[in-house]
C-alpha cells in the first residue's frame, strides 16, 4: 500500500513539472504592467524551440490567460514546448453603441497593429536577456497566434526584416526562427510585400478561403494594404522563401482557432522547416477536415 501511494506521489510531482506555469511582468508601458505567462516544459522532454503565442480579438478584446490561450499553451508544453503567452496593449476602444463590436478608423487599427508588435519586440527583449533561467534559446524563438494574435506575430517579422520603427528595440542581428498565423495577414504602406534588408523567417499559414474578418485576399488603397494568405502565398512563391499553407475551402474566421487542433501540424512544420532547414513551399486545401 505505501509503495502504491509513493508511486502516485512520484506520479504526481512528474505532472506538476510537465505543467509548471509562471507569471513575470516583461514591461511597463502607459501606466499597464504587461505580463507573460511561462508554460516550461519538463527538462527530461525539452525541445530547443521556445514558443511565443498572442491572443486573438481584433485588438480590443482576448487575454494571455483566456480558455484558448491556456489551452494552446498546454498542449504545446505537453509536447515539450516551452511556451509563453503575452499580454499586449489593446489599441481600439469598442463602441457600447455597437454592441461591443469596435469601430477602427485606418489610423486607429495601423496604431493598435503598431503597439501590439512594439510589445511583442520587447517581450522578445526580455526573453533574451532573462530566458535562460527557462531554457530560452534566443537563435529559436518562434511565435505563433490567432486572428490579431496572427496578424502581429507576421507585421514583427515584416517589420524586422524592413528596419522598421515598430521592432526598433529588436536587436539588429536577431531573427525570429519561426512564424505560425492562423488567420493573419500583413499590413504595408508601401505597395506590394517586399522583404528588403533580410529573407523573412519560415512562416506557416493557416486561413479560411471565405473569412471575412482578416482578409484571405488582400484590400489595397494606392500604396497602402492589407494582405492575407492568398496574397501572401504568391509573394512567398515567387521569392522562394519557405512557406507552409493551409487553405481551408469554405471556411471563415473559425481557422484562428485550428493551432489548438492541428498540434502534429506544428510539429511537422518545426522539424522539417525549421530544424532540417528545408526550403519547401507546401500549399494544401483542405474542406473540413480532408485533404483536397
Amino acid at each position: 500500500m505505501k509503495r502504491n501511494i509513493l508511486i502516485i506521489a512520484v506520479l504526481c510531482l512528474c505532472v506538476q513539472g510537465i505543467m509548471s506555469q509562471e507569471t513575470v511582468v516583461y514591461a511597463v508601458k502607459d501606466g499597464m504592467e504587461l505580463k507573460m505567462d511561462i508554460y516550461e516544459a519538463d527538462e527530461r522532454n525539452r525541445q530547443p524551440e521556445t514558443i511565443i503565442y498572442m491572443f486573438g480579438g481584433g485588438f480590443f478584446m482576448g487575454s494571455r490567460n483566456d480558455a484558448r490561450s491556456v489551452d494552446y499553451c498546454r498542449k504545446m508544453q505537453e509536447q515539450g514546448f516551452t511556451t509563453i503567452a503575452i499580454d499586449y496593449r489593446l489599441g481600439i476602444v469598442t463602441d457600447d453603441t455597437t454592441e461591443g463590436k469596435a469601430k477602427a478608423s485606418i489610423s486607429e487599427f495601423e496604431h493598435a497593429m503598431r503597439i501590439a508588435v512594439e510589445d511583442l519586440s520587447s517581450a522578445v527583449v526580455f526573453l533574451i536577456k532573462n530566458g535562460g533561467k527557462w531554457g530560452v534559446d534566443k537563435d529559436k524563438i518562434i511565435t505563433t497566434g490567432c486572428s490579431a494574435g496572427a496578424v502581429t506575430v507576421l507585421n514583427a517579422d515584416y517589420c524586422h526584416a524592413n528596419g522598421s520603427e515598430w521592432t526598433r528595440e529588436l536587436p539588429e542581428d536577431f531573427r525570429f526562427y519561426g512564424v505560425m498565423a492562423y488567420a493573419g495577414a500583413i499590413f504595408s504602406r508601401s505597395g506590394k510585400i517586399n522583404w528588403a534588408k533580410h529573407d523573412p523567417a519560415p512562416t506557416m499559414l493557416y486561413q479560411g478561403t471565405k473569412d471575412k474578418i482578416v482578409t484571405y485576399n488582400s484590400i489595397e488603397f494606392f500604396n497602402l494594404g492589407f494582405y492575407g494568405t492568398n496574397a501572401l502565398a504568391k509573394r512567398f512563391k515567387k521569392y522562394g522563401y519557405p512557406v507552409k499553407i493551409r487553405r481551408f475551402l469554405g471556411a471563415e474566421h473559425e481557422v484562428c482557432s485550428y493551432g489548438n487542433v492541428y498540434v502534429e501540424d506544428a510539429i511537422f512544420f518545426i522539424e522539417n522547416w525549421l530544424r532540417r532547414g528545408e526550403q519547401w513551399t507546401s500549399d494544401e486545401k483542405f474542406c473540413g477536415t480532408k485533404q483536397k
